[in-house]
């Protein structure tokens, strides 16, 4: 019997905007990061804190390691910078992971 290696990791993120975060961008965000995410094998679900600087973040993905699901994290961010309108200017820094 083969053993599936994939586990799972918590990432945590946050995205800002150096003009400010609008009510469309905070109601839009965590949807479009859902989108996007759901376009990535290994997504689970994220839960997301918005704020007038704009967001923190974390998010569930299944991974072989930690690098593979903070790269697979960062991409699901890009991606929904890159394809929705109202997060133009966005960008999407990943948090240091915490020791063992």
């Amino acid at each position: 019997m083969m053993r599936d290696s994939r586990f799972m990791h918590v990432i945590s993120f946050s995205m800002s905007c150096p003009d400010g975060v609008s009510d469309e961008a905070r109601r839009i965000l965590t949807p479009a990061l859902t989108r996007s995410g759901e376009e990535q094998k290994g997504f689970e679900h994220l839960r997301v804190h918005t704020s007038r600087a704009g967001a923190r973040g974390v998010m569930f993905l299944i991974a072989p390691a930690v690098d593979r699901a903070r790269l697979d994290c960062l991409a699901i961010c890009e991606r929904a910078i890159a394809t929705t309108a109202e997060l133009a200017g966005w960008t999407a820094a990943l948090h240091p992971p915490k020791p063992s």
